[in-house]
């Protein structure tokens, strides 16, 4: 199938550049809006055959409207319904086409941005700035529904595999890997506290963060010239880490289910985790008559302060759970931060966008 679409933008000359850049975007939706129309008429040209004898005699009976909701606006599509001149039976060959949508307006693309943005932004927010972005016109409710829809079945989903990985008596397939058995495994958890609309006084979401690798941050470099602002004896910086192998995993539910989702993270991000957990289920049964050194673990690079929990709740639960007037149920913020962890897990590669991440 080929489809061409002509574009012509007037602007005046008198426009700013980010006028321009407005009218082009506009034009630019409005072209791809058309295409997708065009793209809709080829597919029926293709797809000529009655799909109940098999027939390609076929009359037009007229038009049945349709609007899709897609990421660059909605487009109302006139799906042709024809008549076959065999059995006499009537169909709409766009019908399979648009058998995706189950019934519904959204496009897949568009959902995933839904999903994106609605686990990011309140939803209002997340309305307005896909349709400012990309023209997509989408309500702050029904971004709200799918959310909550397919967040909880994601959550469903995690706690279905972690399960299935604590029964299991072996290591999933990341176990093959070489990993450095010297190198630590770290686990942090804690909790963010958020206001609710089941119970008074708020409830509580339980956060874990697995990390098997930590490597070290680069250190300033000072100026050997003399600065009346330094004067005195310098101190010699900290090292700093980050955890560059990890994973979050959070919920609203039991702590049972957490420590099963941290076990089933632990498990991906290192082959040592039985062994680690059998040696501090072993350090904790033998009641140690002391807690540890912390100068020496931090001389054995192990982090010792609460940072790497604290950054993780403030990323998974705080950003986007603990705003002005909010109030959740227990079960929408299960499906909320189900969503962010997916989107933090596949984001680790690149910490420095963590940063900047809504």
């Amino acid at each position: 199938m080929q489809v061409q679409v002509s574009l012509k933008i007037e602007l005046a000359a008198s426009a700013s550049l980010t006028q321009m850049e407005e009218q082009i975007q506009e034009a630019g939706q409005q072209a791809m809006r058309e295409a997708l129309k065009q793209t809709i008429r080829q597919w029926e040209e293709h797809h000529h055959s009655c799909p109940h004898c098999g027939q390609k005699q076929r009359r037009l009976e007229g038009t049945v409207r349709r609007v899709i909701a897609t990421t660059f606006g909605r487009v109302e599509v006139a799906r042709r319904r024809f008549r076959c001149q065999g059995c006499g039976r009537r169909w709409c060959p766009a019908t399979s086409l648009f058998s995706e949508l189950k019934g519904g307006t959204v496009s897949q693309p568009l959902r995933e941005a839904a999903l994106l943005a609605g686990c990011s932004w309140p939803y209002r927010v997340a309305s307005s700035l896909l349709r400012r972005l990309s023209g997509a016109q989408i309500s702050a409710e029904e971004i709200r529904l799918l959310t909550n829809q397919h967040g909880k079945q994601r959550a469903t989903d995690q706690q279905e595999e972690a399960e299935r990985v604590c029964s299991s008596a072996v290591t999933d397939a990341l176990a093959s890997e070489q990993v450095d058995a010297d190198q630590p495994l770290l686990v942090g958890v804690d909790g963010g506290w958020v206001c609710s609309r089941e119970q008074r006084g708020g409830m509580e979401g339980k956060v874990a963060v697995v990390c098997s690798k930590v490597e070290d941050l680069p250190m300033p470099t000072f100026s050997p010239t003399f600065s009346w602002s330094e004067r005195g004896p310098r101190r010699a910086p900290r090292q700093r880490h980050r955890l560059t192998r990890r994973r979050y995993v959070a919920t609203f539910g039991p702590s049972e289910h957490l420590g099963k989702l941290a076990k089933a993270s632990a498990r991906i991000v290192s082959e040592q985790v039985p062994e680690g957990i059998t040696k501090a289920i072993t350090y904790l049964e033998h009641q140690r008559p002391w807690i540890g050194s912390y100068e020496h673990w931090r001389k054995q690079g192990y982090p010792v302060g609460s940072g790497m929990i604290e950054r993780a709740v403030a990323l998974v639960i705080n950003r986007r759970m603990k705003k002005r007037g909010m109030r959740w149920k227990r079960a929408n913020g299960t499906a909320v931060v189900a969503l962010r962890t997916d989107l933090l897990n596949d984001d680790w590669i690149l910490p420095q966008r963590l940063r900047a991440f809504p």
